[in-house]
Formats: structure tokens, C-alpha cells, sequence
């Protein structure tokens, strides 16, 4: 069940969406009282408010943002997770890192590939093999602090025969390149569209341990991936991928390579969306026996 009241995008009713949505969530539990709760983190009330009113097993599923603020484990994602009778995580490096600083045992568990995204074959509105530029480049940006998105304009404007498309609400009166278009919110077929017509797509982040969701769309359409050069996302996107600092140079320079070797690049997403659907079938089935164990208990 997912609970959802308001516009989450709006700040200004936070308050009242969360104690509308908290009396929703206690209802649902005192009328289903399911054997296992999976609530994620964040907001840390929905896990908390779970541990307070439901005596089942309760899987606290954790954001990077929940576990890490400035480089280093929350305590409260520690007091949080200590309560929990089993924490996932989105990658292996904050699973280790979880163990290393703390000594909380976490599973690794990505999110699951988006459906709907069909083969892997190449769809006709996508170009392959760009040497002579032009292309079309896809930024799904959340605008949070951690998206190098300057750094995104500045690349554009040092490659202007190619078309980049920035996804999500921007700031206003925010000037960009003539060869940038700000797409503002998508609907899921035209967001969907939009991937998989790309023959780049980037997924950036200035945080070591942030896994990126735009990787994952890349990954279940089989497009060339643009990422930043962190260990995470060197440690899932071992095909298919071209690495980059958060750069306006070291990005233009990237996005160049994984134009000119487009069909190369998707081929190797392919095999790696092949690869990693098994692992995540392993990881989740990790993940079940764990649950199991904590009901046996």
C-alpha cells in the first residue's frame, strides 16, 4: 500500500500531509495487521510509526539520504535501524560501509528495472553511432543539491550540435543553451518516450554512495549511460557506461565518447540488464529468507 495525500512537491503542507497520511497508515495496519511492513526511509516518522503500532516484522528500507548526512551514518538511521528487524540499502559499497562504521548488517537490494520498457532493441526515433556529432542527450533531473546541473549547461554549450533534455521542474528565470530544452514533469508514456529515444542518458550525482535512478531507466531501455565517476555506480554499471567528474569538460568529453561508440555501449546495456536480472532475482530471494527468519523468531 502506498500512502500518498497533496503534492509532495509543495513544502508548505508537509505538516498536514504527513499527519493525514500517519492516520491513514495506522488505520490500514490496525485493519489488515500484515505479518511484514516494508516502510521507507525517508521520512524517518514512517518507519518509526510502524515500529510503534505494528508488532510484526518491519523491513526498513533506506534512501542514502536517510543513512548519510555529510559524509557520515546518521544517528538517528542508526537508532532507527537497530529497531528494524531487517534494513535494506540500494548498493553494496553503503552495505559495507553500514557494517564497517557502525557494525548494522544491511542487505543490498537495487530497485527493481522499470517495466513497460519492452527489448532492448534500438527504437527508431533513436540515432547510434553519432562520429560526425548531433544526438540527442537525456538528463533526468530532480533538482536537488547533489545534480551537477551547471555543470550539464556548461557541457551543452561546449558541444552545440547536440540536443540535450532536462527533465523536472527548474528553477525559475533559469537561463540555458539554445540547444537545451527543460522539459518541466513528463507523463509516465511521454517520460518513457523520451528514454528511449535517447542516444545518451546521464546520471549524475556529486555523492559517493547515491545510487541513480536514471541509471536504471538507461539500463531497462538498453541506452548508453553517461554517470558519474563514483564507486557505486562503477560498481553496477560495469558495461555500457561511460564515466565522468562533475565537470562541464570531463562531461562533454563523455558524452562525446558514448555518442561516437552509441551502438557498442547499448549492446553491452543489454547484456548488462541480462546480468543484472539475475542478481537482483538472488538479491531478492536474500531478502526473503531474511524476512522469513525474523518470523520464525
Amino acid at each position: 500500500m502506498f500512502v500518498a495525500v497533496g503534492r509532495s512537491g509543495n513544502r508548505w503542507t508537509v505538516p498536514l500531509r504527513y499527519l493525514v497520511q500517519a492516520v491513514q497508515t495506522v488505520r490500514y495496519l490496525g485493519r489488515a495487521r500484515p505479518a511484514v511492513v516494508l516502510a521507507m526511509a525517508p521520512p524517518f516518522a514512517l518507519p518509526l510509526l510502524c515500529r510503534v503500532v505494528h508488532r510484526g516484522v518491519l523491513v526498513l528500507d533506506a534512501h542514502t539520504g536517510a543513512v548519510l548526512r555529510g559524509g557520515r551514518v546518521r544517528r538517528s538511521f542508526v537508532w532507527l535501524a537497530r529497531r528494524a528487524d531487517v534494513v535494506v540499502v540500494a548498493s553494496e559499497s553503503l552495505r559495507d560501509r553500514l557494517v564497517e562504521d557502525t557494525g548494522i548488517h544491511a542487505l543490498a537490494v537495487h530497485d527493481p528495472l522499470p517495466t513497460g520498457s519492452g527489448d532492448l532493441s534500438t527504437p527508431e526515433t533513436a540515432s547510434r553511432g553519432h562520429q560526425n556529432g548531433g544526438g540527442r542527450v537525456v538528463y533526468p533531473a530532480g533538482w536537488r543539491s547533489d545534480e551537477p546541473v551547471e555543470a550539464v549547461l556548461d557541457a551543452a554549450r561546449r558541444l552545440p550540435s547536440v540536443s540535450f533534455a532536462i527533465t523536472g521542474r527548474p528553477p525559475a528565470g533559469l537561463a540555458v543553451p539554445a540547444n537545451v530544452r527543460l522539459t518541466g514533469f513528463l507523463a509516465d508514456d511521454e517520460y518513457d518516450e523520451l528514454v528511449r529515444g535517447a542516444d545518451v542518458v546521464l546520471a549524475l550525482t556529486t555523492r559517493s554512495l547515491t545510487m541513480q535512478r536514471a541509471g536504471y531507466e538507461a539500463l531497462a531501455h538498453g541506452r548508453p549511460l553517461v554517470a558519474s565517476d563514483t564507486d557505486v555506480l562503477r560498481e553496477f554499471f560495469t558495461r555500457g557506461t561511460v564515466f565522468a567528474a562533475p565537470t562541464g569538460e570531463s562531461l562533454a568529453a563523455a558524452v562525446e565518447q558514448a555518442l561516437a561508440e552509441g551502438d557498442r555501449l547499448a549492446d553491452e546495456m543489454g547484456a548488462l540488464r541480462d546480468h543484472r536480472g539475475v542478481e537482483d532475482d538472488r538479491a531478492v530471494a536474500a531478502l526473503r529468507e531474511a524476512i522469513e527468519r525474523r518470523r520464525a523468531c
